[in-house]
């Protein structure tokens, strides 16, 4: 009886962390999202994926702020599955993964330096066209 109440009360604490994510979700690139993935494993009997990621601020799809870290569960959803769950499952927050975080911007600024070129070879292509 007493892993039963102990099995309740964990259970509790995480629906109430689980709560305080707030929508995971962004409205035109403005909100919060989890970025990042390491330490990934994957039951395919149960089809439940689990894995460490990072809770950010995203502003213009930009992920700036990382708010926190978890260890998250979720349905197994294929890497090109659009309608595979969204719905997180904490099973712990852990510390911030500076490493991840680094990465992460560094992967979202790629897209950026990209455009900035692309922009910049567009300008010079203009002004070789017009004289």
């Amino acid at each position: 009886m007493a892993e039963i109440g102990g099995f309740e009360a964990r259970n509790a604490s995480t629906a109430r962390d689980f709560q305080s994510f707030g929508r995971v979700r962004l409205y035109r690139g403005i909100g919060k999202k989890f970025y990042g993935k390491s330490n990934y494993a994957h039951d395919s009997q149960y089809r439940i994926e689990e894995f460490d990621t990072t809770f950010w601020f995203v502003f213009l799809f930009f992920p700036f702020i990382p708010l926190r870290s978890y260890r998250i569960r979720r349905k197994y959803r294929s890497r090109w599955n659009i309608f595979g769950s969204k719905t997180y499952q904490m099973v712990h927050r852990i510390p911030r993964k500076w490493g991840q975080i680094i990465c992460t911007w560094f992967q979202a600024l790629i897209p950026l330096f990209v455009l900035q070129m692309l922009g910049r070879m567009f300008v010079e292509y203009l002004r070789s066209q017009a004289g």
